[in-house]
């Protein structure tokens, strides 16, 4: 059943990239966010999986900038969205380098398409970081899914939950579509709640069942203020690693 407010007018899809400068994750609750009641010991497995990424734009006339973004680490494999490495400023003399733990790390497999990106994880870091979680098989996304993951605070009080409201089109208005376990081009998950700055790369999981569904990528934003959130689902993120013969 579509959501009562999902047949409001929706300005031109704005894609809302979530990126900020803080160099530290601060407490911002999502709006009408519902509160996660889930298991500490499942709840802080899943908040150990999840990392920051850092990157520095240096630009021609010596000035520099550093966004902070969040990925997931399965295996010795980190994953987040393309614009955490290339903020893609609207300039053409400019140098990126990313870090994960002040290590300089580059991207092995990038998907700039569907805004997707894979580090391996440095052998210094992996001590630490790297787990032994396998990619899950991608399960099918149903309309009102109730989705959770981690905002922008340390768990329990950073989870956030909503439900999954259609497959959309990023660049356009959003149309109504059956949810579904295939990676089309240019699709998204569209969720009632927008995705916090800074929550670009985090993972998301079914809230009842803690499976991994996908990646937060941003949030539409609409006339009447209601805004919603997108993430890529899994089946992209497997072909993605499929495409470049990766695996973890």
């Amino acid at each position: 059943m579509q959501a009562p407010w999902l047949s409001g007018t929706y300005t031109t899809a704005v894609f809302s990239a979530a990126k900020t400068a803080s160099l530290a994750l601060v407490l911002l609750m999502a709006t009408n966010a519902h509160a996660v009641s889930g298991s500490a010991t499942a709840n802080g497995a899943r908040a150990d999986q999840l990392k920051q990424i850092q990157t520095k734009t240096t630009f021609r006339n010596g000035r520099t900038l550093v966004n902070t973004g969040v990925g997931f680490v399965l295996g010795n494999l980190f994953f987040t969205v393309n614009h955490n490495l290339d903020p893609g400023y609207r300039v053409t003399h400019y140098n990126t380098q990313s870090y994960l733990a002040n290590v300089p790390v580059e991207a092995i497999a990038i998907d700039a398409t569907n805004d997707l990106a894979v580090i391996r994880i440095p052998q210094i870091l992996c001590a630490t970081w790297c787990n032994r979680l396998l990619i899950p098989d991608a399960s099918n996304i149903g309309l009102q899914q109730r989705v959770e993951w981690l905002g922008k605070g340390k768990a329990p009080q950073g989870w956030q939950q909503a439900e999954v409201l259609s497959l959309t089109k990023r660049e356009a208005a959003p149309a109504t579509r059956p949810a579904s376990t295939a990676c089309q081009r240019g699709l998204v998950v569209e969720v009632t709640q927008p995705f916090q700055p800074g929550t670009s790369g985090t993972a998301v999981w079914d809230a009842q069942t803690h499976q991994l569904l996908g990646m937060a990528q941003g949030s539409y934003e609409r006339a009447n203020g209601a805004n919603s959130g997108y993430f890529k689902p899994l089946a992209c993120i497997i072909e993605h690693l499929q495409r470049h013969g990766l695996s973890n």
